[in-house]
């Protein structure tokens, strides 16, 4: 699992997550770049906690995770987390048992076509049969300290399903969002903020700019990827909204559907907003 706080600090909604993994994982290994230790009474969340300089972003908090590992290959599965969303609102179990994924060597809770097809990087996971393999350590060689964020997310986000597909690893993803013009308006229309998008002119254009360029599904797709079996919101979503669209459903489905503590949530928001 890979970190960041602005402050600093192991968050409320991140020791969640870490208990919810807790009992489904043989090892936890968490890496941060902002916290120097877990917070007194949390340390049995995890087995190896890293501190590490502040570069790089997940995807090099990744490798020197994975790196901790002497033996991938002794595990059935290694699953690669950060702290950039909410949940899980639902036994994680489920997903990571889905029918639909049993077969894949490599898999992610969510495959988009923004920018290109690939599969989202805040959750993916790699195989007994693809650990033991070479193209792992491939793959991880290739992940250098770039000091450009979108430099990281196309280098290495949308290339990675790729690079494994190509292969002759079987990939695929949890939910896949619909291809590019093929949001429905429907989709769109029950997802506006009347009070922040005014007039049908702003709705069109929200229209426009998503039946061109496919957005991200875990912002104007949330609640098709929770039926899908994600039980996750992204922390940009609520935090940022950049899509502006409605997200009081969203608190809504969580506080009538699930267990989750919203207070979690708001106090995060609250703390984050705008940093």
């Amino acid at each position: 699992m890979a970190h960041y706080d602005p402050d600093g600090i192991i968050d409320s909604h991140v020791l969640y997550s870490l208990a919810a993994y807790r009992p489904l994982f043989e090892r936890i290994v968490f890496v941060s770049v902002s916290a120097d230790r877990m917070p007194a009474g949390s340390e049995h969340l995890v087995d190896d906690f890293v501190r590490r300089d502040n570069v790089g972003y997940d995807f090099l908090s990744w490798k020197v995770g994975f790196q901790k590992i002497a033996d991938p290959g002794m595990f059935f599965e290694i699953v690669f987390a950060n702290d950039s969303v909410y949940g899980p609102f639902f036994d994680v179990q489920q997903a990571l048992l889905a029918p639909h994924i049993k077969s894949l060597d490599f898999w992610g809770m969510a495959a988009s076509f923004q920018s290109q097809w690939h599969i989202q990087s805040w959750f993916f996971a790699m195989r007994h049969e693809l650990l033991k393999s070479r193209d792992v350590a491939a793959f991880w060689d290739t992940v250098q300290p770039l000091g450009n964020k979108q430099d990281i997310i196309y280098n290495y986000e949308i290339l990675m399903a790729s690079f494994f597909h190509i292969r002759g690893w079987q990939t695929g993803a949890l939910y896949h969002a619909p291809s590019q013009g093929r949001v429905e308006w429907s989709a769109v229309r029950a997802r506006i903020n009347f009070r922040d998008i005014v007039g049908s002119m702003g709705q069109l254009r929200l229209y426009a700019t998503v039946a061109r360029i496919p957005p991200n599904p875990m912002h104007l797709l949330w609640s098709e990827t929770i039926n899908a079996g994600v039980p996750y919101v992204k922390v940009e979503f609520l935090r940022s909204n950049p899509l502006g669209i409605a997200t009081q459903p969203v608190i809504e489905f969580i506080a009538n559907n699930t267990r989750y503590p919203l207070s979690l949530i708001e106090g995060h928001i609250k703390r984050t907003k705008g940093r």
